[in-house]
């Protein structure tokens, strides 16, 4: 499996690329009023107005610095058209994994369900995202039917 490296807070994460679109450098970002704490505002990528979560707030509760190396990961999810965009402050690498690297964990977070199983690659511990986790069904559905 081929994987993207995140580095959130000295901590190691991996987005599986199958469902990335597209990452893009670090674009203005428009705040709205009223929106959930965990999403950064939205863009305009390619016509679509797309929602941007923030990754470190939702990981640590601190909002991203905007660095060189912060970029937004464009994601579409199960339902065609349902693209949404990922704030990461640090996307380091690539990576190639191997399924004996997984480590099923029975650790579950309710208050972080987007996190997974973990790999162990090197000496590094690497925590699996599963971006299907990462925004509530309801408002997926709702952005479908929006960019239909």
């Amino acid at each position: 499996m081929l994987v993207i490296l995140i580095e959130i807070a000295e901590k190691h994460y991996a987005l599986e690329i199958s469902h990335i679109v597209e990452i893009v450098p670090l674009v203005k970002i428009n705040t709205l009023s009223h929106l959930p704490k965990f999403l950064a505002g939205v863009i305009n990528y390619r016509g679509n107005i797309i929602p941007v979560v923030d990754l470190s707030y939702l990981i640590t509760g601190n909002y991203s610095k905007y660095l060189l190396s912060t970029r937004i990961i464009i994601l579409e999810n199960d339902k065609e058209n349902a693209l949404f965009g990922v704030l990461a402050e640090k996307v380091t690498e690539t990576l190639t994994i191997k399924e004996e690297a997984y480590k099923l964990t029975n650790i579950q977070r309710l208050d972080a369900p987007f996190l997974d199983n973990i790999l162990i690659n090197k000496d590094n511990i690497i925590q699996i995202i599963n971006f299907r986790q990462l925004l509530p069904q309801n408002f997926i559905d709702e952005l479908a039917e929006y960019n239909e």
